[in-house]
């Protein structure tokens, strides 16, 4: 690098618009990877849910039926409550 006393104000102008730029690029792919996550965690919380609400329907439709079980699917199905 040139010396302090070399440097013309066009080159340090020059230096600070690229310095800014490259800091506002930084902040534009940061602020992108962020929302990029954001969706990712978002759509993995909505798949849990989800599957969340299948199990308890299909939990729901065995306790509905818990009549029809061999007492063997019957000591299973109270494991699997506790």
């Amino acid at each position: 690098m040139l010396s302090k006393q070399s440097k013309s104000p066009a080159f340090v102008m020059s230096e600070a618009i690229i310095g800014t730029c490259l800091f506002c690029l930084g902040l534009v792919f940061f602020l992108e990877q962020n929302r990029f996550l954001d969706n990712q965690t978002r759509q993995t919380t909505l798949k849990i849910e989800e599957s969340q609400k299948i199990v308890n329907l299909s939990y729901q439709l065995i306790v509905e039926d818990n009549h029809q079980l061999s007492a063997k699917e019957q000591k299973l199905l109270n494991q699997m409550v506790k």
